[in-house]
């Protein structure tokens, strides 16, 4: 199997499998056309090459124009700081251009185990996302039979129609958006988790702005105390279902995965640093590290939470034809509620293991 191999000079680092041009822990971006240019000074420093041979090597047999050859050269330059006076690393001389930096030339070995444990890691991540999200859309569904339970006989066709749409609209929305979030980070490191967020937020207010001509806004469970109308009910069931999926399934989601790519970038000490909380470790921008024990104690008060307010709802109820299909849909929205938040904890201490332990094989083998 081929080895991996990374360019280093002046605190750059580019990845030509990556496609990715980095200074330090900073990610530089750059057109496709002008990192295959850049790619090509890197590959010969110090060597004059004419500007036919330049078109010729990144363009193959395509008709460059001027402007667009000096548009692709300064793009290339200012990805490398250069400003439009000053040339540290692409000198212009009689006959073309010089790359004049010291170029140190790393291999990243690969060996079929590794990369098997790679591949591995990945379906672990799979696994997760279609869990997770299947959990999480199955509390969607079950809210909708939840919400309309005590008058069932009249509300129970069109609950069978909705919820399986609903159903499956969340399960969609949620794997795109883990999805996109993990693609974000291996390709630009940006606005990944934002997006994530956003799409869950939406998506649950889709489904409830779409149920509300379904849902009256009047009760409809009969309750010994004044019980929220059909639609305030669902809304704060989204609430609720949104707060467990941004702690416990889309941040911890973020942080392994960009913890991964921190890896892949050799960045294996900083990334135990961070895991292990040490004083002047930083993790990378736009992630938040939450600690797997703290996630577990808010876990565990949001069961005790949970227990106090189910016990005060079923006490509460007035007796009804639906009273036993209400009591056991509340029961089932505790099993998919408290099942996806242990199944996320479950994945979130794996992940940080093997993390730790990937880490400390690198750094041992001198990877890092």
């Amino acid at each position: 199997m081929p080895e991996r191999i990374l360019y280093e000079f002046d605190g750059f680092r580019l990845d030509p499998l990556r496609r990715s041009l980095r200074h330090g822990r900073e990610s530089r971006s750059l057109t496709p056309k002008a990192f295959e240019l850049l790619l090509v000074f890197v590959q010969n420093p110090g060597v004059i090459l004419s500007k036919g041979e330049l078109i010729k090597l990144v363009w193959s047999e395509a008709i460059v124009s001027d402007n667009n050859f000096n548009v692709t050269l300064n793009a290339a330059r200012k990805a490398l700081g250069e400003s439009g006076g000053e040339h540290r690393y692409i000198i212009k001389v009689s006959d073309g251009y010089r790359f004049v930096a010291d170029v140190r030339i790393v291999p990243i070995g690969t060996d079929p185990q590794s990369s098997s444990a790679a591949r591995s890691f990945d379906r672990w991540h799979l696994l997760h996302i279609v869990v997770s999200s299947m959990l999480y859309a199955a509390l969607y569904g079950s809210a909708v039979f939840l919400e309309v339970a005590y008058e069932f006989d009249r509300y129970r066709r069109s609950a069978f129609i909705l919820a399986p749409i609903v159903l499956g609209w969340i399960l969609f929305t949620s794997i795109a958006a883990l999805v996109i979030d993990r693609k974000r980070i291996f390709r630009t490191k940006r606005n990944g988790l934002s997006i994530a967020i956003l799409i869950f937020f939406i998506a649950g207010g889709v489904v409830f702005v779409g149920l509300t001509r379904f849902l009256p806004n009047l009760p409809i469970t009969q309750m010994a105390f004044p019980a929220y109308p059909a639609q305030a009910a669902f809304l704060k069931d989204v609430a609720y279902f949104l707060v467990l999926a941004l702690l416990f399934l889309i941040i911890p989601f973020h942080f392994v995965t960009a913890m991964e790519h921190e890896m892949e970038d050799g960045h294996g000490r900083s990334v135990l640093d961070t895991l292990m909380a040490r004083k002047l470790a930083v993790p990378p921008s736009g992630t938040i590290y939450l600690r797997f024990g703290h996630l577990a104690l808010v876990l565990m008060m949001f069961a005790v939470i949970s227990i106090a307010m189910t016990a005060h709802l079923l006490d509460n109820l007035q007796p009804g034809i639906y009273r036993n299909l209400f009591t056991q849909l509340v029961y089932l929205r505790g099993i998919l509620y408290f099942g996806l938040g242990i199944q996320c904890l479950a994945w979130y201490y794996s992940a940080l293991v093997d993390l730790k332990r990937d880490c400390t094989s690198r750094i041992g083998d001198g990877r890092d």
